[in-house]
């Protein structure tokens, strides 16, 4: 995979769900892509971050 919208439509397609682009905002393309590949070769979603009620975003 080397286009990020087909990596983002081949997660939604093999999980139903969207790939949380919320932890990828300090990663390049290529990282991002990565991961999705390793979520769909594992089988494994990406985990969305924790956020806590007292902090600021």
């Amino acid at each position: 995979m080397k286009d990020l919208n087909r990596a983002l439509k081949e997660y939604q397609g093999h999980f139903g769900e969207n790939y949380p682009l919320c932890v990828s905002g300090t990663r390049s393309t290529e990282e991002i892509i990565a991961d999705i590949e390793l979520c769909i070769d594992s089988g494994k979603m990406a985990e969305p971050p924790e956020y806590g009620e007292d902090e600021d975003y």
